[in-house]
């Protein structure tokens, strides 16, 4: 079967998942910030408890107005990524009513939207392959026929052997189905393209339209 990576539509759908994802925590971490700086003036910012809480890093013993931007940043954006995926290792605790109120209302949203991700994701992987999925679905309804008709063993195992090379040979869809969806005009050209040129030069089928032999194929 094909892998997820294989169809462009379903790279793009995850492409779009993780780049939601990315502006999410984005907005998360700008807003975290801010409250926090707001806070600051009265020393109960997030930043001092990081402080007293990271001896060992350089950048978190620093004073909160002598961070560089991108460290600020990347602390909040590391805060809200671990809001967002219930991880919460609370190494970045709220310090202020404010910033206590503002986290939850980032575990509210940051959670629904990650639980919003993970479905897609489910949706994506379940769906990635309608081929597999029609074969497997196939394959169960023979083999429910065969139990219903109490089909002997060596039986039951040459007909999976025969329907397993049909479905590796043609597609498990409906193909019929597919096709007789299509216009006329536009149902003769996929016919031409899938009709096998032995079957095309055929003397047997010369003198056929495109549409009979599209019917015929």
């Amino acid at each position: 079967g094909r892998t997820l990576a294989s169809s462009p539509a379903t790279t793009l759908k995850l492409v779009q998942l993780a780049l939601m994802a990315f502006a999410v925590s984005h907005y998360m971490a700008c807003l975290w910030a801010g409250i926090a700086r707001a806070a600051e003036a009265g020393d109960t910012a997030w930043w001092r408890a990081y402080r007293d809480g990271a001896d060992d890093d350089a950048t978190a013993n620093a004073p909160a107005d002598r961070w560089r931007a991108s460290d600020q940043y990347l602390v909040c954006f590391y805060w809200a990524m671990t809001t967002m995926t219930t991880v919460g290792y609370g190494d970045i605790c709220p310090e202020s009513n404010a910033e206590r109120a503002f986290t939850v209302v980032a575990m509210v949203a940051g959670g629904a939207f990650y639980g919003y991700i993970i479905a897609s994701i489910a949706s994506i992987v379940t769906q990635v392959d309608a081929n597999a999925n029609s074969y497997y679905e196939r394959m169960d309804m023979i083999h429910t026929y065969m139990t219903l008709k109490r089909f002997p063993k060596g039986l039951r195992h040459r007909v999976h052997r025969y329907f397993k090379r049909y479905f590796d040979e043609r597609t498990a869809l409906d193909e019929c189905a597919i096709l007789n969806d299509l216009d006329p005009a536009l149902r003769e050209e996929v016919g031409r393209f899938l009709i096998h040129d032995a079957v095309r030069r055929n003397f047997l089928f010369a003198g056929l339209h495109g549409e009979l032999l599209a019917q015929v194929f």
